[in-house]
């Protein structure tokens, strides 16, 4: 009975350098994969993130009941922040502020020319100063606050969410919505949410300018977790208002749940890209295998059985492939950091070490699985044709 023995690393090394040109193309066919596969993982996992980010765990929400997922659709009538304000317990103070925000949420269309006739979806969100204590990752980076007399603050992806060139927008320039000019005085920053694609402004403007009787929402910070009970409390007492509560964490969650099927669509995809990555590596390996019976017949003679043979295939295979997975993940983090737009919002489009070695793994099974069916069939022939092929 023949012992199993590994064939020698540097013999599937440098059978790799005899076939140089089918080595370095199958490199670069599978560091396409892997680069594909990245950039769409990192996509599922951005656009989740910034609706998970934006939430705080300190923090609470209070909506309509019925808006479900939609902020813009959501009706809180304006006294129930005073009175919530004078009623509820829980609520963090600081300096002798209590945190309460009452906010306008609002997707409108935007011109950059007054009636230009070109209009640009964008995200406005009405506050009080309040909201920069209640919010604490947004923090201004240029410019100042949004005071009363229609003045905004852009957020570091607008001009991406809008469609439009970063230098579009400036201090001092002027956008142009719900009927009104309103003229831009900051710029702020919250990396990883959901806020940086947002413009700000006073929310008594933006209820003027929208005529609406009604906030979109109140969010509090809680001075513990247990404060929420309170918070829960008042929205259930006020049957006629149809309030509902909400902490941060669980509500943000559910509007990134909304994003799921877009999810499930990349998972697909990825799947299919890896199939294909499959198919091209056993192809590559098939059309080696074939000239190299008469290699696998000496290798037979010399002591090494069917199993190490296609072992070596493997490791050849998986050699390739894992060089054009490591050649695909570090491109992918080199063009990674650049900004993607969704329906209600943009972000950042991060490449993660855990993906990238995600990437690498994946192109580490395509290597196996793309050289273990032909390392089968190339060593189906007997001792007697491994002679004759000789």
């Amino acid at each position: 009975m023949m012992l199993f023995k590994l064939i020698p690393f540097r013999y599937n090394v440098r059978s790799l350098g005899r076939r140089r040109l089918r080595t370095m193309l199958t490199i670069g066919g599978i560091s396409v994969v892997v680069f594909v596969c990245i950039l769409m993982l990192s996509f599922s996992r951005g656009i989740k993130s910034s609706y998970r980010n934006t939430a705080s765990t300190q923090n609470a929400i209070i909506v309509n009941a019925n808006a479900f997922t939609d902020l813009t659709l959501s009706r809180v009538p304006k006294g129930v922040a005073d009175n919530f304000a004078a009623s509820v317990s829980g609520v963090k103070e600081e300096h002798g502020r209590r945190l309460i925000s009452p906010e306008v949420h609002l997707g409108t269309n935007i011109e950059l020319t007054e009636d230009s006739g070109q209009f640009l979806f964008g995200v406005v969100r009405g506050v009080r100063p309040i909201a920069f204590r209640v919010h604490q990752q947004v923090g201004i980076t240029s410019g100042r606050e949004p005071a009363h007399g229609r003045k905004v603050i852009v957020g570091r992806l607008v001009a991406t969410k809008l469609g439009i060139d970063d230098d579009a927008i400036a201090i001092g320039s002027t956008l142009y919505f719900e009927g009104d000019a309103w003229e831009v005085v900051g710029f702020f920053h919250a990396p990883g949410t959901a806020f940086e694609s947002e413009i700000w402004c006073d929310v008594d403007d933006l209820i003027v300018s929208t005529k609406r009787e009604e906030y979109s929402a109140i969010s509090v910070v809680l001075e513990n977790p247990e404060g929420f009970d309170d918070v829960d409390y008042f929205c259930q007492s006020r049957l006629n208002l149809e309030l509902q509560a909400w902490k941060e964490a669980i509500f943000y969650g559910r509007l990134a749940e909304t994003l799921d099927p877009m999810i499930y669509l990349v998972g697909i995809m990825v799947v299919m890209v890896t199939g294909g990555g499959i198919l091209a590596g056993m192809n590559t390996m098939y059309a080696a295998v074939l000239g190299r019976f008469q290699e696998f017949g000496i290798l037979r003679l010399m002591g090494f059985s069917r199993l190490s043979i296609i072992t070596g295939l493997c490791c050849e295979s998986m050699l390739i492939a894992g060089m054009g997975g490591i050649l695909g993940a570090v491109i992918a983090g080199i063009i990674g950091g650049f900004s993607l737009r969704f329906p209600m919002g943009a972000f950042s489009l991060t490449v993660e070490l855990e993906i990238m070695l995600i990437g690498i793994l994946q192109a580490l099974f395509i290597g196996f699985v793309g050289g273990l069916l032909p390392g089968i069939r190339s060593v189906r022939m007997s001792q007697v044709d491994s002679i004759r092929a000789l």
